[in-house]
């Protein structure tokens, strides 16, 4: 929630945080697993926290960077 603008309603607040640290987290998470298994390491779902949160934080980096909203906002 620290990324969002100071005084932001609850429908930019998602739009620009909540809904691409989601979505791109588990786009991630099913991707590092799935590398995980490829890769045959053990356990795999330490690949996929990993890639999860790199690509949760890196949707919202780019959202933020884009000033795409969701929501119109």
């Amino acid at each position: 929630m620290y990324f969002a603008d100071k005084g932001a309603s609850t429908t930019v607040l998602m739009s620009q945080v909540l809904v691409p640290a989601l979505l791109g987290s588990a786009v991630g998470g099913a991707s590092g697993v799935r590398m995980a298994f490829g890769f045959g390491w053990y356990p795999r779902w330490i690949g996929g926290a990993v890639l999860g949160m790199v690509l949760g934080l890196t949707a919202v980096f780019v959202v933020l960077a884009a000033g795409i909203s969701a929501f119109g906002a």
